[in-house]
């Protein structure tokens, strides 16, 4: 059996339009891939964030006489917690929340850390709105993964 010119030709061909669709084939794989991370990292940092507004909004909304977690201000006479209202020496005791590494207090161009624990990369702040010991003041809080 002997392969003729013609023959030989269509084999050429077929193997160079295979090696190209190939090509096209891992290049589309490569770019799915790599859009598939970043979506990944994307949703983590989502997640993160979607962790800290709640933390950080359950902390100046709640206080754990009314049976949840939180600092704000528990009025004995309304029986009803002062959303936005916290005392700064309660922000105290958010020290032993494992999810929280950090709190400050920040006065206008002043910020009072209340404490901050370096131990992660995959941070986030998120600052509030409170009214501290009778005084406007930025609470922030730093939560991390």
């Amino acid at each position: 059996m002997t392969i003729t010119d013609k023959g030989s030709l269509y084999s050429l061909d077929v193997l160079f339009s295979v090696l190209i669709v190939s090509i096209i084939l891992a290049i589309t794989v490569a770019h799915v891939s790599g859009y598939t991370v970043a979506r990944t990292d994307s949703f983590k940092y989502k997640q993160l964030e979607t962790q800290a507004l709640f933390l950080a909004d359950s902390l100046i909304k709640n206080n754990d006489a009314n049976g949840l977690y939180g600092i704000a201000v528990y009025d004995e006479q309304t029986h009803r917690v002062k959303s936005h209202t916290v005392r700064e020496k309660d922000s105290v005791f958010l020290k032993n929340n494992p999810d929280i590494h950090a709190v400050w207090v920040q006065d206008g161009n002043t910020v009072h850390s209340v404490f901050d624990r370096n131990t992660s990369t995959d941070c986030i702040g998120v600052e509030r709105f409170v009214v501290v010991d009778g005084k406007k003041k930025v609470l922030g809080v730093r939560v991390c993964a």
